[in-house]
C-alpha cells in the first residue's frame, strides 16, 4: 500500500492487540507499539468464507522428442555463450556446464535421436572441463555416465566409450600416489586410481583390477565395468565387461600381470575362461597373454599382460566335470587329508574286525540260549529263550 501519497509501494507490517490496530513502514527500525488501554473490548474478527481448495496437478506432461531436442540445443546455446572467451551472459561456466550435464543425463534414454544428441552435448561438456573454464565435479561426471549408459543401449557404444574414457583422463589429473576416484551410472562404473608404490588396484563392485606400479610409469590407472557388456558377437559372457587402461601409456608385454577378478556365480559343472576384445575381428577370443588364474565360488580370476576389454565366458560342462569338480571340493574340505591317510585306513579295520569279534560272540550266546530253552520247553523255545537271564544279559 502506499501509505504516504508519494507514489511509491509502502511494505508494512499490521496487528491487532487489545482492540487497536497498528501498522509499520520497514524502514529497518523497532516497530512502534501497539499497547492499548486494556478496558477496551476488542471486537470480534470477522470469518471470511473458506479459502479456496488448490487444484492438484495429476501428472506432468512429458515432453515430445522435438521438445527434448529443443531444450538440450537450448541448454548447448547456454554452454557456449557461458563458457566462450568472449561470451555475454548472466549464468557462470561452472553453472552452464552442471545445468547442460543435468539436461543430458535426463534425455539419455528418450530414443535413439534425443541419446544423439545428449552425447553431442556431454561433449561440449567435456570441452569446457578440458578447457578450465569450469570443474568437472563429481555431480557432472556421474550424470556424464549416464549419457553414455545410453548411448551404449542406443547402441553407440564408442560415443559411450569416448565419453567415459575422457571423464577419467580428466578426472585422474589431480589425484596423487595411492588416491582413487570413483564414479558410477546406471550399470556403469568408473575409477581411477595412482599406484601406492607397489599397484594400482580399483574395486568397481562385480569387477576389480590391480595393476603393478611397474606398469603404470607414474600414470593413472582407469577401468570401466558395464553390467552389460557393451561389446556383443554372441558369446555366452558370466560376467560384465572390464576395460583397463593406464593414461598416455601403452602396456602390453609386462614382466608382472595384471590380476583382473570377476564376481560371478560360480557353476561347478560349468568351465570358465578368460576372453579379451579383439577390435580386428569384433569378437570376444582367447589369448595366450589372458589365462584363468583361479576359479572360486566367489568368482573368477584372470592375469593378463596386456590391457584392454575382459570379460569371462561360460562354457557348459559334462558329468565328468562335474564329478571332477564335486571330488575337488570334497578334497579342499577341512579333514579331507585325514579321510584319505593310511592310519584312517587302518583304524576302520581295527574298528570292523572288534565289531564283527562283537556280533559273532553275540551270535553263539544266542544260540546256546535258545538250545537249552528248546530241551526245556520244546512247545514254546522263544518264549523260555527271552526269559532266560542270559539272554536278559
Amino acid at each position: 500500500a502506499d501509505m504516504d501519497g508519494d507514489g511509491d509501494m509502502d511494505p508494512l507490517g499490521t496487528g491487532v492487540e487489545a482492540g487497536r490496530g497498528s501498522y509499520f513502514r520497514n524502514l529497518c527500525g523497532t516497530p512502534p507499539s501497539t499497547s492499548a488501554p486494556s478496558a477496551t473490548a476488542a471486537p470480534a474478527l470477522n470469518v471470511g468464507t473458506a479459502v479456496p481448495t488448490l487444484s492438484v496437478i495429476t501428472a506432468v506432461p512429458t515432453l515430445s522428442e522435438a521438445g527434448i531436442l529443443a531444450a538440450l540445443n537450448e541448454s548447448a546455446v547456454v554452454l557456449d555463450e557461458a563458457c566462450s572467451s568472449g561470451g555475454d551472459s548472466t549464468v557462470s561456466c561452472d553453472d552452464a556446464v552442471a545445468d547442460a550435464a543435468a539436461a543430458a543425463a535426463d534425455a539419455s534414454n528418450a530414443g535413439a535421436n534425443a541419446s544423439a544428441a545428449a552425447l553431442e552435448l556431454a561433449g561440449d561438456v567435456l570441452n569446457a572441463t578440458a578447457s578450465g573454464q569450469a570443474n568437472l565435479t563429481e555431480d557432472v561426471a556421474e550424470d556424464l555416465l549416464e549419457v553414455a549408459a545410453g548411448a551404449a543401449a542406443a547402441g553407440d557404444t564408442d560415443g559411450a566409450a569416448d565419453i567415459v574414457d575422457e571423464v577419467l583422463e580428466q578426472s585422474s589429473q589431480n589425484l596423487d600416489e595411492g588416491e582413487t576416484v570413483y564414479f558410477e551410472g546406471d550399470g556403469v562404473v568408473a575409477g581411477a586410481a595412482v599406484a601406492n608404490g607397489t599397484a594400482a588396484t580399483l574395486d568397481l563392485g562385480d569387477g576389480v583390477v590391480s595393476v603393478p606400479a611397474a606398469a603404470t610409469n607414474g600414470s593413472a590407472v582407469t577401468a570401466v565395468f558395464w553390467d552389460d557388456a557393451i561389446h556383443d558377437d554372441g558369446t555366452d559372457l558370466a560376467s560384465g565387461e572390464l576395460n583397463v587402461d593406464v593414461v598416455a601409456t601403452d602396456v602390453s608385454g609386462l614382466d608382472e600381470a595384471v590380476e583382473l577378478r570377476f564376481r560371478v556365480n560360480v557353476d561347478p559343472c560349468a568351465t570358465y575362461r578368460c576372453v579379451t576384445w579383439d577390435e580386428a575381428s569384433k569378437k570376444w577370443v582367447e589369448d595366450v597373454a589372458v589365462t584363468v588364474a583361479s576359479v572360486e565360488e566367489e568368482g573368477v580370476a584372470c592375469e593378463t599382460t596386456h590391457l584392454s576389454a575382459f570379460a569371462v565366458a561360460e562354457l557348459a560342462g559334462s558329468n565328468d566335470a562335474c564329478a571332477a569338480a564335486s571330488c575337488r571340493r570334497f578334497r579342499a574340505t577341512p579333514g579331507a587329508s585325514l579321510y584319505a591317510s593310511a592310519g584312517y585306513g587302518a583304524w576302520l579295520g581295527l574298528q570292523f574286525a572288534a565289531w564283527s569279534l562283537v556280533a559273532a560272540f553275540g551270535t553263539q550266546q544266542a544260540a546256546e540260549v535258545f538250545g537249552e530253552a528248546k530241551e526245556k520247553h520244546p512247545r514254546a523255545p522263544w518264549a523260555a529263550a527271552l526269559k532266560a537271564p542270559r539272554a536278559r544279559v
